[in-house]
Parts: C-alpha cells; structure tokens; sequence
C-alpha cells in the first residue's frame, strides 16, 4: 500500500488545479465547479485525468466530487454532470482522499464523512469536531453515475469496533489509505483514539468486496470495521411556511438540499433511527396536510392508530407507513439507558406541525415559542431512539 504514486498524482493535480483557477477553486465563481477542492487524483488507461476530493453544497458543508479532464487537461464535460460527479454522504461534510480506477473503467473513492447527529453544534463550527467521523467508500461507473452494482448504488459508511464492545467514539476517524485489489475489492486502512482513559491510537484495516459487502474474515483483530447499521434522520425548516420537517431518505436530502421542494435549510438537527423495512423497533409514519385545506404541512406518528385517524380525514393524506422506526417508549415515558429520548414540540396552530429534538435545551426554547410538549412522562419525550 506505497503511497508514492498518490504523491505523485497528487502533485500533479495541485499543479493542475493553479493552472484552472476559475474551474476549481473559489475563484472569481464563475463555471460549474466553484467550490471545488480537489485533494487527490488517478489516470485513467485512455490518458484522462480524474481528480477528486469535496465540492461545497447548498448546506454549506462538503460533499465527495470527482472532476475529470482529458488528456489536453480540459473538463471532460460527458463525465457527471457537465464535467464533475457529486458523490453526498450525509451532506454534511465529506472529503474524499483517495481514488482508484479498475480494469472496467470504473471508479473508486474513498475519504472520512462527518456525522451530523453527533455533532453538538452548527456546522460552520463542527467542520473539524466535536463531531464523530467515519470512512466512507463510493463506487462511480466510467460516466461519473453511481454503480449500482456497489451498495446498491449508495455510499458505503463504516464504523469502528472496539474487541466488539460497541463503537470507538473518538470525535475523529482518519482514512490513512485504500488499495484496489484485482478482483475489484478495496482494502482499507483507517486510525483512531480508542475512548478510554489514555485515548489509546488504534488502526484498523479492512476489505470491502465488490459488491459493497464488508469481508467479515480479514483482519479482525482487537479494532474491526463493520458497516453502519442506523438511518440518519436529518430536520429541514422552511422560514416562509414556519414549519419543520425530517427525512431518512438519501434522494430527500438531496432534492432539499438543491431546493427542489423550495426554501428547506438545514437546521443542523439530527439523530439515528433504525431504517425502514429493519426488524429493529415500530415504525414511524409520516403524513402531508394539503395545502388546499390551508396545510402544506407533515406530521409523523409512532402510535398506528394516530396515523390511521388523522389519514382518515380528507384534508391529510398518509405518504408513508414507515419512514423509519423507533425503540418502544415504555410506559414510565423515558428512555432506556441504550437509547436517545426525541421531544415532540406541536405549534399549536391550524396549519399543524411538529418539531423533533433530542435537545431538552432546544425543546424549552420552542415551548417558549409557543409550542406544546406533545409527549409522555414528565420530561415529555415522545420516542427512543438508537445512540
């Protein structure tokens, strides 16, 4: 896994990347790849140039971009869209390190993306902690579309365990390297601080098969890698409606984050839950209230038959059953110790919405709002959900 040659390439695309200044880098902002960083790069057997590393995003953070270039060193516009290829994570902040072409022309990225949901402030502070990191791969066809013969066409997120007693919860997981093996699979290196009391170095190595799956038989020593089981749901807020909303879905984020549905920011709120269709947990609904009836709003129940009475009326229409799921809430209306408690806040109004925290600090500011706690217990939490 000798570094040399991505030294050299890297040398190469930093030499490239002075030379384009209005193409790549902040510039004057003109073209299509302002905001583009590139970080690493890789040639392709037909002499063309991919460069890789992050490209800024509509939520003000980094997503994972390749730009290609053709032997002459212009933008090959037929590479992704006119020329670069987003790769989102989370869509919070993702750089890419490392990049690889295999024997069919397809391609490998490989960087660190920070986890929203563990960070515990806004974004323009957390670029660089507290918040939690992990290795991310992506695989790209020749044209810069997703493969969807990896992951079923999804970034791949891996986690660090410690001698299996849960996730090493350093605030920071370095990406120190990857190589493509023949076969197309990917082995990986990656370093960290255990969460103990000296906050012990620790490394792990790993391979990814060509299909996405996690080769549970190589290296599993004291530090393994395993993949991420959790959705992250991420929480919108739209300034003009004065309502909030929130998604596990990978295609949302992205059509938010662009403003496909319209002015939906980021408010930087987050938290894991157990995917859609997971034997894990009971499943949380989701509902829209048509803009016709004065609306255009969501609401989300846990409880089943809330879902089925509120769909029952002309004015709300039930969009899914099951957008993810939650830990039961028992009846003491707390948590247990292995989950989150998340806050239902109502605003109250005829236009109904709700907002979602797991921040006590944030529930009492929307109370003082106006808003209604709309839980259980005496601190109000309306679900659990996994750390």
């Amino acid at each position: 896994m000798s570094d040399s040659p991505r030294k050299s390439w890297w040398v190469l695309a930093a030499l490239l990347l002075a030379a384009s200044p209005a193409v790549f880098g902040e510039g004057s902002g003109t073209g299509s790849f302002a905001g583009f960083y590139g970080q690493t790069a890789a040639r392709q057997a037909d002499g063309k140039l991919l460069v890789a590393g992050g490209a800024t995003n509509r939520a003000g953070g980094f997503d994972f971009a390749v730009v290609r270039l053709d032997a002459d060193n212009t933008v090959d516009a037929s590479f992704g869209s006119m020329g670069i290829a987003r790769v989102p994570v989370y869509g919070d902040f993702e750089w890419a390190f490392f990049i690889a072409v295999d024997g069919e022309g397809k391609l490998a990225i490989g960087g660190t993306a920070q986890d929203p949901a563990t960070c515990a402030c806004p974004l323009a502070q957390c670029q660089y902690g507290p918040c939690h990191s992990s290795p991310a791969l992506a695989r790209l066809n020749a044209d810069g579309t997703a493969d969807r013969s990896f992951n079923h066409g999804a970034p791949l997120v891996l986690a660090l365990d410690y001698a299996g007693a849960g996730y090493v919860t350093s605030d920071d997981v370095d990406f120190q390297g990857f190589e493509m093996e023949a076969d197309g699979s990917i082995v990986l290196l990656a370093s960290t601080l255990l969460d103990d009391d000296t906050l012990t170095p620790a490394s792990a190595v790993a391979r990814v098969d060509r299909d996405g799956t996690l080769d549970r038989s190589f290296a599993a020593d004291t530090v393994a890698a395993h993949v991420v089981q959790l959705a992250l749901v991420i929480e919108y807020y739209n300034p003009g409606l004065d309502h909030y909303f929130m998604t596990a879905s990978r295609s949302e984020f992205a059509a938010l984050d662009e403003g496909t549905f319209g002015d939906w920011r980021r408010t930087h709120g987050a938290f894991h839950a157990w995917p859609a269709g997971s034997v894990m947990g009971q499943p949380v609904c989701r509902l829209y209230g048509a803009a016709s009836a004065g609306l255009n709003s969501h609401l989300y129940f846990v409880d089943a038959d809330d879902c089925r009475d509120r769909a029952a009326s002309d004015a709300w229409m039930l969009e899914s059953p099951e957008v993810f799921r939650v830990d039961p809430l028992p009846r003491a209306g707390d948590c247990s110790a292995a989950d989150v408690p998340v806050y239902r806040l109502s605003n109250e109004r005829r236009d109904a919405n709700d907002r979602f925290t797991t921040d006590p600090r944030i529930a009492q500011e929307m109370v003082a709002k106006g808003f209604a706690p709309a839980g259980s217990g005496p601190r109000g939490v309306y679900m659990c959900v996994p750390a």
